[in-house]
C-alpha cells in the first residue's frame, strides 16, 4: 500500500498548506477555530471563500503539474461528500507517479529534512533501475 506523505486532507497533511490565505491559516490552534475575518462571513461566504484558497495554492503548488492540482481537488471533493454523510472511511486514491512527484515537491519546497541535505540529480535515461525509497519519521 502506497504511503500518503502527508499527501491527505488533514491539517497537519498537505491540505494544511494549502487551508489559508494571505493572513495565514484558516485555524487558530491555539483556539481551535476560525480567524476572526473567517468568523465575520456566513457560512455560504466562508465555505466559498475557503474553497476559493484551496483551489488556488492547490494550483500554486502543482504549477507545473496543473493535472495533479485538478486530481488533488477532486478527491478533496469526494472526501467532503463522504464526512457530510457522516463517514471518515475515504482513502484517496492517487497513482505513484502522484505520489512521488508530489513528495518531490513536498521536499525540495520546504525545508522539512532539516540543513545539510543534498537531493542530487541522477541520469538513469540509458540504465534499467528500480527506484527504491523508505521514509521513516520519529517523532
Amino acid at each position: 500500500e502506497q504511503e500518503d506523505f502527508g499527501i491527505d486532507f488533514s491539517i497537519e497533511g498537505l491540505y494544511g498548506d494549502f487551508f489559508r490565505d494571505e493572513k495565514g491559516s484558516f485555524i487558530e490552534s491555539h483556539i481551535l477555530d476560525y480567524p476572526r475575518h473567517i468568523r465575520k462571513m456566513s457560512t455560504k461566504e466562508r465555505q466559498t471563500y475557503i474553497q476559493s484558497h484551496v483551489e488556488k495554492n492547490a494550483r500554486a503548488f502543482w504549477k507545473e503539474h496543473p493535472f495533479y492540482a485538478d486530481l488533488y481537488l477532486r478527491e478533496v471533493k469526494k472526501y467532503e461528500a463522504v464526512e457530510k454523510e457522516g463517514g471518515n472511511t475515504f482513502r484517496p486514491h492517487f497513482s505513484e507517479e502522484f505520489h512521488f512527484n508530489t513528495a518531490k515537491l513536498i521536499i525540495t519546497g520546504t525545508d522539512w529534512y532539516g540543513e545539510g541535505l543534498q537531493i542530487i540529480e541522477i541520469d538513469l535515461t540509458d540504465r534499467n533501475y528500480q527506484l527504491i525509497f523508505e521514509l521513516t519519521l520519529e517523532e
